[in-house]
């Protein structure tokens, strides 16, 4: 307990007295911030505010029972050491672990494709993959031990991920020489929208513990739901239909409105930045092409690219930004189409560079007799129609993250 903090415990029936003392008081009486209601009620504690180490016991007295035994007397015990700095107000951590990190938002933070062993699902698993309904439960994601078909409540593992090492936020955590829950936490859940984050949302007590937690570094992907699911498979699927860049922008960005993007993310990041020591790093998306889509690849291109231009002016505009928030941006998932400047191997086509897009993307598009293709190693998973990144993606936006960190000095400090 910090300096001032209070401390509860719910009380049962017949309870009728409670004695209070501490190695520095006793007193037959309760002081000041010591109260209960004594039947069905809570005893609570405030703690010192003086610095300096004690033991503060409350005791309390069941009558109905008659008798002092261990089942009819339950002892509280609250102990901290106070140092003047605490004494002051400041958060301090123990000396042993001063920094923490944080992960929240949606699949391609929590690593949607894998299960919770790290091993990718297979195509046969999407159907049971897929988020369930308006509050997904994070199933089929490397920080969930929810698998294909399960529909229970959402979960975590109990490391978070870290242990498998999958998303981009436990690739960063390792770089950062992180171990163990109190360091770091993937709270992310796949399927998640700014507004189930946002204050009202089924996750918006998930935000209120990680602030609570006072993180030095909180990272996140937000803003791609409910627009990816609305374009491909939606409404928005008509907006490929229109005639030029600037009309499929206009069309793009009248679904971006719909859905408050940019209002909603400035909820979240804002509530985020109320932790005193939290700094926050919001990461656009990569491109990724699916294998099955009305869009041409150059139409997906605009998709994603408008997407992330409103959740960069979104958390730009705040008055945080450069100073305890960032944007950063993953590395350009190729396509292996020109135009470019990247002269391909073989063939000699002008292209943007060697494919990064799944084998199934890569696949359609080598067929493609308009186009000049250039295959390379992929950087998305295939059993989901090739849209998440695979372990070698995640970890492109791990070392983007690691860099930003660096340079900002928001990072833990060196080890010695």
């Amino acid at each position: 307990m910090h300096p001032g903090d209070s401390s509860g415990l719910v009380l049962g029936g017949g309870i009728t007295g409670i004695a209070w003392s501490s190695s520095r008081h006793r007193a037959s009486v309760p002081p000041a911030g010591l109260s209960a209601l004594r039947t069905g009620g809570r005893v609570s504690h405030r703690g010192h505010r003086a610095p300096g180490r004690w033991m503060d016991r409350v005791l309390i007295v069941n009558n109905r029972a008659k008798l002092a035994t261990p089942l009819a007397c339950l002892a509280l015990l609250l102990t901290w050491v106070v140092s003047p700095a605490m004494a002051s107000g400041r958060s301090v951590r123990p000396a042993a672990q001063t920094f923490r990190m944080r992960a929240l938002g949606d699949s391609v933070t929590a690593g949607f494709g894998f299960l919770s062993n790290g091993t990718e699902m297979s195509v046969l698993d999407l159907p049971f993959c897929v988020p369930p309904g308006a509050t997904p439960n994070n199933r089929c994601s490397s920080n969930s031990p929810n698998g294909p078909g399960q529909t229970g409540p959402v979960g975590w593992l109990l490391d978070y991920g870290l242990a498998n090492n999958v998303s981009w936020a436990a690739q960063s955590a390792h770089m950062f020489g992180l171990t163990g829950t109190e360091a770091f936490q993937n709270l992310a859940v796949s399927g998640s929208t700014p507004a189930n984050w946002a204050p009202g949302g089924y996750l918006s007590p998930v935000l209120q513990q990680i602030i609570a937690d006072d993180p030095n570094l909180t990272v996140m992907t937000l803003g791609a739901n409910p627009l990816l699911s609305i374009f491909l498979t939606g409404r928005g699927a008509f907006c490929a239909f229109t005639f030029s860049d600037a009309e499929l922008r206009a069309c793009v960005n009248r679904f971006i409105r719909a859905q408050q993007v940019g209002p909603l993310m400035k909820e979240v990041v804002s509530e985020l930045l109320t932790g005193p020591s939290n700094h926050v790093v919001v990461s656009l998306y990569h491109l990724a092409i699916p294998s099955v889509t009305v869009f041409s690849a150059h139409q997906i291109g605009i998709l994603f690219a408008t997407f992330n231009a409103a959740i960069s002016d979104a958390v730009g505009s705040l008055p945080q930004y450069g100073t305890r928030v960032a944007v950063m941006s993953p590395p350009r998932f190729f396509v292996g189409l020109g135009p470019g400047s990247f002269i391909c191997p073989g063939s000699g086509a002008l292209v943007d560079g060697p494919s990064h897009q799944s084998t199934a993307t890569q696949d359609e598009l080598a067929i493609d007799p308009f186009d000049s293709f250039c295959a390379g190693n992929p950087w998305i998973i295939s059993a989901d129609t090739g849209i998440h990144p695979d372990r070698q993606g995640y970890a492109q936006f791990a070392t983007v993250l690691a860099a930003l960190v660096r340079q900002h000095g928001w990072g833990p400090p060196p080890s010695s």
